[in-house]
């Protein structure tokens, strides 16, 4: 199977989740924050759920007393940038449609402690694919 009909086909599956995508993200936070995974962190780089995607639910992670940064997705061949947003209505639809944060200062990915990241599938080995858009 080609990589572009892997993806359709995981999309597919994903949004077909239905009812149950809420515990799912639910439970799945509470995993990561059980993980120690986010222990000391205090700068986060989150996403906006699109298309069905796991909800990395950023607003929780705002309620936790982090700072959650977003990406902007910038035209072809320049670099991501990540901004700072404290809530639904400091976010924007973006280049593609999907909510974006009011741009301010972005933070240097450097300074990011922990950076959670959309995929479509990955393989054995780890290897993400994301949305064949040049972010595999």
């Amino acid at each position: 199977m080609d990589l572009d009909a892997l993806r359709a086909r995981a999309r597919a599956a994903r949004r077909g989740i239905g009812v149950r995508r809420d515990e799912l993200d639910r439970r799945r936070y509470e995993l990561l924050v059980d993980s120690g995974l986010l222990d000391g962190a205090t700068d986060i780089a989150a996403y906006v759920a699109a298309d069905g995607e796991a909800d990395p639910l950023p607003w929780h992670h705002v309620a936790a007393g982090r700072t959650v940064y977003f990406p902007v997705v910038p035209p072809a061949g320049e670099t991501i940038s990540f901004f700072a947003a404290a809530g639904p209505s400091e976010m924007r639809p973006g280049r593609w449609g999907i909510l974006e944060p009011s741009r301010d200062t972005p933070i240097p990915v450097e300074a990011l402690d922990v950076v959670l990241v959309p995929l479509v599938v990955f393989d054995r080995q780890c290897h993400r694919a994301g949305r064949g858009r040049g972010d595999d």
